[in-house]
């Protein structure tokens, strides 16, 4: 299931506010911390979080991490342009239109992954002891 977010655009349009005066907010910690983060720099709220200030001083905080698409073409090992070829997971998390992927999510994805390639010490398992490490 795919959480989302709204990032710092969305919650300006929803407070009537200016994207500039809540980075303010932000920095002077009159918002309440992200409820999420994608990648180093994308920020999110959930939207029943901004929609209710009067919680905002007794929200806890709680910022899950998610990867972004270079982390996790990184996290495979492969080039970020090589994911575009890539029936990627669905992912755990949207602030507007970037994804977010939880660590897992990816583990378990590349580990069932098509034409994903076995370590080479691993590669005979099945074979008797006798052929193994012949190759």
């Amino acid at each position: 299931m795919t959480l989302h977010y709204i990032g710092v655009g969305d919650v300006a349009a929803r407070l009537g506010k200016s994207r500039s005066t809540i980075n303010g907010w932000i920095a002077d910690r009159k918002l309440p911390p992200p409820n999420a983060q994608i990648g180093p720099k994308i920020i999110g709220w959930l939207p029943e979080l901004i929609d209710q200030p009067d919680s905002w001083p007794t929200a806890v905080h709680n910022t899950v991490r998610y990867l972004s698409a270079p982390e996790l073409a990184e996290r495979i090992g492969v080039q970020r342009t090589t994911l575009n070829r890539y029936k990627l997971p669905v992912e755990d998390a949207l602030i507007g239109d970037v994804r977010g992927w939880l660590a897992q999510t990816v583990d378990d994805w590349n580990a069932r992954r098509p034409g994903k390639r076995v370590p080479r010490d691993q590669e005979d398992w099945n074979l008797p002891p006798a052929l193994q490490g012949r190759r």
